[in-house]
């Protein structure tokens, strides 16, 4: 629930309420109205993650080199729009476009993310983050006893799975592109 919090005085006569709720906070909640979902907030998201990211820039050398031009979160389309998780968290739910969208944005994130890791654009430890937290990617460690001791060696992301992983989410944005252009047509 989105709340406004209101300054708690002291004086009993201003603040009608129980002592139970003066020991649980020293402020007062009230309602707050939410806006609602539409077809606009859909358009605005798709709009959001459509964006270009990348810019291809040539040294002066002539080599060719990546740069990243903005950062796509959805922590930036909900600060660019005055929302909040809560309220992204209800349209999720109440509005099965929304859900999609969402759906479809947080995937073209998490591409953009890896994309811009393959191509040097960011740094590795973010695209790695992504894959963990958006399509299951772990880490995988080998304990091996040698000699009484036990070593530890961790894999490192090679530029094979980061590209995989690209691909894996290049497959899904497809699939919602797809089926998009299917509901738009039937």
């Amino acid at each position: 629930m989105n709340t406004k919090m209101v300054p708690f005085t002291k004086d009993p006569k201003v603040n009608k309420i129980t002592i139970k709720e003066r020991r649980h906070s020293a402020y007062i909640k009230q309602r707050v109205v939410k806006p609602k979902v539409s077809l606009e907030w859909v358009e605005r998201l798709n709009t959001y993650s459509s964006q270009e990211v990348f810019k291809i820039y040539i040294n002066r050398d002539g080599a060719e080199s990546v740069r990243a031009t903005k950062f796509l979160s959805l922590t930036g389309f909900m600060a660019e729009n005055g929302l909040n998780p809560e309220i992204i968290a209800d349209w999720k739910v109440l509005s099965k476009p929304f859900a999609e969208a969402l759906k479809k944005a947080e995937t073209r994130f998490a591409n953009n993310l890896i994309q811009g890791t393959l191509t040097n654009a960011y740094s590795s430890i973010p695209g790695i983050f992504a894959m963990k937290n958006m399509i299951g990617w772990t880490d995988k460690q080998h304990l091996e006893e040698i000699d009484g001791t036990i070593e530890k060696t961790v894999n490192k992301v090679s530029p094979a799975e980061l590209q995989q992983a690209s691909d894996k989410l290049n497959t899904r944005l497809k699939a919602f592109e797809k089926e998009e252009t299917l509901r738009k047509t039937a």
